[in-house]
């Protein structure tokens, strides 16, 4: 790993075809995947929606309509978000470093140990778009957690899970627990 300032612990890959072939062609291929199915899922959602809102009536499965469509818009989330960023950092990656020629598994992996400590001003002097990308990838992950908190945090299930915690902490200090219908809290 390389340590970048201001960004802490950073995997250290060695940039070369094997690289893109190994790490970024499965992340892509899934998502490419992953974009397909939830195309196709929301098409025949649509389509059978009349259907589907039977089916769930009728199954005891515990999934409500609005459940759905919840758990949908997040996998539409990841996709519309997921294929994008993958494609960007490896587009990103390709045009600020480029591929270095593959020699030998010797010569990737010697001085494996070695950890190279990286200071802003040589990452943004050196390489273009590369602290841009370094900060996306960063906030991405918590651009996506505010996205699924509002989806599924504010859901009476939810609620009640809270309510649940809450209780169990101040049991031990004497404070009685919340009832559905207190707000003393």
């Amino acid at each position: 790993y390389d340590v970048l300032e201001d960004f802490g612990c950073w995997p250290s890959m060695y940039n070369t075809l094997p690289m893109y072939i190994l790490i970024y062609g499965p992340l892509i291929t899934v998502c490419a995947i992953s974009f397909v199915y939830c195309v196709l899922s929301i098409r025949a959602f649509l389509r059978r929606r009349s259907d589907f809102n039977e089916f769930l009536r009728s199954a005891s499965i515990g999934m409500s309509s609005t459940r759905y469509i919840r758990l949908m818009a997040i996998a539409g989330v990841e996709v519309l978000i997921g294929l994008p960023t993958s494609l960007y950092v490896l587009i990103s990656t390709l045009k600020s470093i480029g591929v270095a020629r593959y020699i030998s598994w010797e010569d990737t992996h010697s001085h494996f140990s070695r950890v190279r400590f990286y200071p802003l001003i040589l990452l943004k002097a050196q390489h273009n778009g590369l602290v841009g990308t370094l900060e996306f990838s960063r906030w991405s992950f918590v651009f996506i957690s505010f996205i699924f908190f509002a989806l599924f945090g504010f859901v009476d299930e939810a609620k009640r899970n809270y309510k649940r915690a809450f209780n169990t902490l101040v049991r031990p200090f004497g404070i009685k627990p919340l009832t559905s219908g207190s707000t003393q809290y």
